[in-house]
């Protein structure tokens, strides 16, 4: 990722007119950092939702189970 960075925005500002290059480059730059907090959020509600699809619908198969005292054994 060191060595992207740069590559990217020098790819930015060449292809940007020499009046607009530095509001063309905060633009870039805030959506390329804004997108780490909004995948973040996408993908931690993928997780509740498919813990929420898996979870609701499990039943115990065995049955209830009997806790033994140490004093029954």
């Amino acid at each position: 990722m060191a060595l992207l960075y740069p590559n990217l925005n020098s790819a930015i500002i060449d292809i940007a007119p020499a009046n607009r290059r530095g509001s063309i480059l905060g633009v870039y730059r805030l959506w390329r950092d804004g997108g780490s907090p909004s995948r973040t959020i996408i993908v931690a509600g993928c997780v509740w939702m498919m813990a929420i699809a898996l979870v609701i619908p499990m039943h115990e198969t065995r049955g209830q189970q009997k806790f033994w005292r140490v004093s029954e054994m």
